[in-house]
């Protein structure tokens, strides 16, 4: 299994956070702290049956400590064992899947639940990051 390409995923989480503040759902006041950890699909299924209730791994958990006019703060985290295995199953590269996951997991870091809104954004950003590339 690839080692988890942590540079690739600062990067997308970048991309994310700028795509963010151009559709003004960050200001550019905002202080933003966010980091990103990779744990194994044991720690990830843990952590989501004490955090959700899921007795089941997944690919991604935000976590959000704030987020108001002034901070966004949070941490995500992600399972790159189930990201790949994602990314074979949707026939799309794990750069992509890691895309995908960093900035639906952002979103749920501006406060965003499941919903049309935030699929379309997602899906919009991910058309912007990957139109000239084969995914």
């Amino acid at each position: 299994m690839k080692k988890f390409p942590e540079k690739l995923a600062y990067k997308y989480l970048a991309e994310s956070l700028a795509f963010l503040r151009s559709k003004k759902i960050i200001s550019k006041e905002q202080e933003i702290s966010v980091k990103i950890a990779s744990i194994s699909e044991k720690e990830i299924k843990e952590l989501n049956k004490k955090y959700r209730q899921k007795n089941q791994p997944t690919d991604i958990l935000s976590f959000s400590y704030n987020f108001d006019k002034e901070k966004m703060e949070g941490d995500l985290v992600l399972c790159w064992e189930i990201i790949q295995r994602n990314s074979k199953e949707d026939g799309v590269t794990p750069e992509y899947e890691l895309a995908k996951n960093l900035i639906h997991g952002c979103l749920h870091l501006t406060d965003r639940e499941h919903s049309e809104e935030m699929f379309d954004l997602q899906e919009e950003f991910l058309k912007k990051i990957f139109e000239s590339q084969k995914f």
